[in-house]
């Protein structure tokens, strides 16, 4: 409720802290329960997170508070092994079919074929992915060529002038009573092998589309090129004009029947990926719903604003093995969605290129979750190579959550519990590591031994007590502990005050209740003469 945001405004100026927010945990990309994309599922979600940015305006209205948002939430990773040589390699990966959106997976599989004379071959994924797109682009192009086939087996006995006194009849010319017995039973022929070539056109039809949005989505532009070409001739057969094709061309059988195979033969070569790493898909995906969020904010938030208080998107690793969850995702993501916002920034606001990129940069970027991208560990990577994912993040680094385990499972415990090697993250992060806001994420820690994660944390990362920045630190607080009348040793306060007063009551005077001598007298009795 609007209520509970202002509550925490509140809080926030009466104690001093800076907050931030995490948005709604959710697939940016519109996919659903992990096993279809749904673009109307992706608009949905893109106003989820673009209200969320509202409601986190509220409790910093004057300032540019951080969102953070995940790359995915039940969007499938792929999995990974390491080969016989030590190299990681993808074990199982995730793959769609663009068409529907449905999600399936391909792995390393064993083979034999009379090609290698019975023996075992091995088929990698990316092999298996290219044999399936090939197979299924053959088997569409088949279909087209089956039904020029039957229409030309339909044709083949049909003189082309009787093609023409058809096509008198279909434009009105003659009347179906004027023509012959023979000629009556061709025409019925021509009606078969039009219903054959209707199909064929209708099949090469889609499969160009089907090209065109692939070649476009892989920037293709060889493919591109050949599609322009191969249209052109089309068009050219069937005197295509304002879109239109002449009628006479098109519905001539021996005219539809030449431009169906030169469209055809256009597409034969081309091979465009139907399957495509789910990965890759979402990736554009969700990169369109953050540019989308952030163009959106941005132009409630900043343009044309005295001051602009644009809260910030930054987007987050999920735990090792969800889709997008290595750093060389979300550097691909974030550059893809400034590309986004960058593009809708000019046209639609009119922002120059410079201007754009310049709050792209300020707007979009990376919240750097130590703890989830140390559960590589249970698929064989190292501690270095996990350090070299932070390597590779830090220059997009604007804010960083912090909690430990064991690299097997997402258990958010207190940093120096688990297996993080904190320290050499936060060197690979370098000053943007260093600037960044943390926040530690210990939410098991809390739920199961219900107490604050803060101090064990603040321990293992060597935290200093005092604002100072300076000595005592946390992992030294156990020397701190003394007996009630021990005194406190140290150096930090004059060590005359101790020797004196200790550190409770004994070294008092008597009359005040301690054990050192007064002088002499009772409280009421006021000072002896001389």
């Amino acid at each position: 409720p609007k209520q509970h945001y202002d509550e925490v405004r509140r809080l926030s100026k009466l104690t001093g802290v800076e907050v931030t927010v995490h948005g709604p945990i959710t697939d940016a990309s519109g996919v659903v329960e992990g096993r279809q994309f749904d673009e109307n599922k992706r608009l949905q979600v893109e106003r989820k997170l673009l209200q969320s940015i509202e409601k986190a305006h509220q409790i910093n209205p004057d300032g540019n508070i951080p969102v953070t948002f995940h790359t995915s939430m039940s969007l499938p990773g792929p999995t990974w092994e390491r080969d016989e040589k030590g190299n990681m390699i993808t074990a199982v990966m995730p793959i769609v079919n663009r068409e529907t959106g449905q999600i399936n997976q391909v792995k390393e599989t064993e083979h034999y074929s009379p090609t290698s004379l019975g023996k075992k071959e091995t088929w990698g994924i990316h092999k298996q992915l290219d044999i399936m797109n090939q197979n299924e682009w053959s088997d569409s192009i088949d279909q087209v060529k089956f039904n020029l086939q039957k229409a030309t087996e339909i044709m083949k006995d049909i003189h082309p002038i009787f093609v023409g006194k058809y096509m008198q009849l279909l434009t009105g010319k003659i009347k179906e009573k004027d023509l012959l017995p023979e000629e009556r039973q061709y025409a019925q022929q021509i009606n078969f092998a039009q219903a054959y070539l209707g199909e064929a056109q209708k099949k090469a039809m889609g499969l160009f589309d089907r090209a065109s949005k692939a070649s476009v989505a892989e920037e293709n532009n060889a493919a591109i090129q050949r599609l322009k070409e191969t249209a052109n001739n089309f068009s050219q057969l069937l005197d295509v004009k304002d879109g239109k094709a002449d009628p006479l061309r098109s519905h001539n059988p021996l005219v539809q029947s030449q431009a169906i195979i030169t469209l055809t033969d256009g597409l034969e070569t081309l091979h465009p990926n139907l399957y495509v790493p789910s990965e890759d898909y979402a990736l554009e995906k969700t990169a369109e719903s953050y540019g989308n969020v952030a163009f959106g904010a941005f132009k409630k938030f900043g343009y044309k604003k005295e001051k602009d208080t644009t809260p910030l998107i930054l987007i987050e690793n999920p735990p090792a093995g969800g889709g997008l969850s290595r750093a060389e995702d979300l550097k691909n993501l974030v550059k893809k969605s400034k590309e986004e916002f960058i593009g809708r920034a000019t046209k639609e606001l009119g922002l120059s290129k410079s201007d754009a990129e310049k709050r792209a940069e300020e707007l979009i970027g990376v919240t750097w979750d130590v703890g989830h991208i140390n559960q590589l560990r249970k698929y064989g990577f190292t501690g270095k190579e996990i350090i070299k994912e932070a390597e590779t993040i830090a220059p997009l680094v604007k804010h960083i959550h912090l909690s430990d385990n064991f690299g097997l499972d997402n258990v958010e415990l207190p940093m120096g519990m688990g297996n993080v090697d904190f320290k050499e993250v936060m060197q690979k992060l370098g000053v943007n590591g260093e600037k960044a806001r943390k926040i530690v994420e210990a939410a098991h820690w809390w739920q199961f031994q219900q107490s604050s994660p803060m101090g064990i944390s603040m321990e293992a990362l060597g935290s200093p007590i005092y604002g100072m920045n300076m000595a005592p630190y946390w992992n030294q607080k156990d020397a701190f502990w003394q007996g009630y009348n021990g005194g406190f040793e140290g150096n930090w306060l004059p060590q005359t005050n101790y020797e004196t007063f200790g550190g409770g009551f004994s070294n008092i005077p008597k009359e005040l209740g301690g054990q050192r001598g007064g002088a002499g007298r009772s409280r009421m009795g006021g000072t002896p003469m001389e």
